[in-house]
């Protein structure tokens, strides 16, 4: 699972040429210009399977349930670590969930 939220952050900050290791041998990826929203998400197609989760240290909280970008009602808003992703993605198995992190948030777990 670890393997496969790894492969799509790289396929965001590198491109699939370099995540596909078909980048021309380089071990560097340029800088990704991907479109982001106004509020610093990065604009990507809804998942067929799967859901779309959200991440963020400066709007996430421990109780939320990762469904939306900002807190909403109740307890809809984004996830705060990725220790939650790695949950979630373990509930969902088999699914082509989207695990979104926000543009210039730091994680540190």
């Amino acid at each position: 699972m670890l393997r496969s939220i790894a492969l799509v952050v790289a396929l965001l900050i590198c491109g699939p040429a370099i995540a596909q290791g078909t980048g021309g041998g380089s071990s560097t990826c340029p800088r990704a210009q991907l479109p982001v929203d106004s509020n610093g998400w990065t604009v990507w197609p809804a998942p067929t399977t799967g859901s779309t989760f959200y991440v963020s240290d400066a709007l996430g909280d421990a109780t939320y349930d990762g469904t939306q970008p900002t807190h909403t009602t109740g307890t809809h808003g984004p996830f705060l670590t990725l220790a939650q992703v790695v949950t979630q993605a373990n509930l969902d198995d088999g699914k082509d969930d989207h695990f979104l992190l926000r543009k210039g948030d730091t994680f540190q777990d």
